[in-house]
């Protein structure tokens, strides 16, 4: 009876071992899925960056394009955020969405 009671406590502290490595492996895990998780968040908010940086520098092309084609013209109300109501071009209203 000693025996066999020795042997399930044997048992038991071999599973709780193996349990307690394997909820450290999980909290590593965790921790690095939090990590990559941050890094994923940086590099959309770069590419966003890049990308609206990009459609002005084109924006500011096209615009030098066009008073290098016509001088006299004059183009400081123009802007890649407004747009054309009833012929005048006004600047765009945003909204949140609810």
């Amino acid at each position: 009876m000693k025996a066999e009671l020795t042997r399930q406590i044997t048992e038991k502290a071999e599973l709780a071992k193996h349990l307690v490595e394997k909820a450290e492996g999980l909290t590593v895990m965790k921790k690095e899925l939090a990590s990559q998780a941050e890094r994923s968040q940086q590099v959309e908010k770069e590419l966003l960056d890049d990308a609206a940086n990009t459609f002005a520098a084109g924006f500011g092309e096209a615009l030098s394009q066009v008073v290098c084609e016509h001088p006299e013209m004059e183009v400081s109300n123009y802007a890649p955020t407004n747009h054309v109501v009833e012929g005048k071009v006004v600047p765009l209203e945003f909204f949140e969405d609810n």
